[in-house]
């Protein structure tokens, strides 16, 4: 059976890990034969009849990694194994596939395109073309990228173990030692997307929770706050965390009341 195109993925970079430059060419007779393709398989062509099936899917299984940044093409028809695709390979992943490579801004965003313009552009098959649904591999390893802090691996556990228990993280420090960055990059290593927005020193439950204000017509209409537009708005179709920088700014009693106690889980009566 030829193997799917993300089934592709990981032993391509594996292939690349020397670090030389390889021709495509290269790559497709080296996954064929690791993969101990027929000459059956070999024979079979896409749909169209123009390219056969395997290295139809070898090359987007290159198209997705270079996405990603993790192999770069320094001429046409060639490609290498980048930095990143090294400190991939560190991890000794079971697997790379698309839900794997959306932890890279870069691939996200291609992803994103590629979704508003599917019309135009011919996507894998068996390719979700989307983002997180709602499931979470906690066994994914938290990356930093271009972030070094003391003890880092201790800190790390720290974050996994809290997140695993269902908690909420502040993250404190002086500023400018990457409090927000490391939000973001712990948001991407568990492919999770993100909405970030600042705390301000008048915001009240008005501007978290939502309240009422008047319309054009004299009635009054809900306007929900900047935690509420993610459980309801259309960011609930898929599955987004909240990231609040600079939250010390903000009265905490006046700002999230007594939402403080929703956020544990209890049941609370609220006004």
């Amino acid at each position: 059976m030829i193997p799917k195109y993300d089934e592709f993925m990981l032993p391509l970079l594996k292939f690349l890990s020397d670090g030389k430059v390889h021709s495509f060419r290269e790559c497709v007779d080296h996954l064929a034969k690791e993969f101990n393709l027929t000459d059956e398989e070999r024979k079979k062509l896409v749909p169209s009849g123009n390219q056969p099936i395997y290295k139809n899917r070898i090359g987007w299984a290159g198209t997705y990694l270079r996405k990603a940044k993790l192999i770069e093409s320094p001429k046409k028809g060639y490609v290498r194994i980048t930095e990143r695709g090294k400190k991939v390979l560190l991890e000794n992943p079971e697997k790379i596939n698309e839900k794997f490579l959306m932890r890279f801004d870069e691939f996200r965003k291609f992803i994103y395109i590629s979704n508003k313009k599917t019309k135009n552009i011919n996507m894998p098959e068996g390719s979700q073309g989307s983002r997180n649904k709602g499931k979470i591999n906690w066994n994914n390893n938290l990356i930093l990228e271009n972030l070094y802090f003391e003890n880092q691996d201790n800190l790390l556990s720290q974050i996994s173990t809290a997140l695993k228990s269902g908690k909420h993280i502040i993250l404190v420090g002086p500023p400018g030692t990457g409090k927000s960055k490391l939000a973001k990059e712990i948001c991407k290593s568990y492919n999770v997307e993100f909405k970030m927005v600042t705390a301000m020193s008048d915001w009240s439950t008005y501007d978290t929770i939502g309240g009422y204000k008047p319309k054009e017509d004299g009635t009054l209409e809900f306007v929900g706050g900047v935690v509420l537009k993610l459980l309801y708005s259309k960011y609930n179709e898929e599955l987004y965390w909240l990231i609040i920088d600079e939250i010390n700014r903000a009265d905490i009693d006046k700002a999230f009341g007594s939402f403080l106690s929703v956020l544990t889980g209890d049941e609370v009566e609220l006004s």
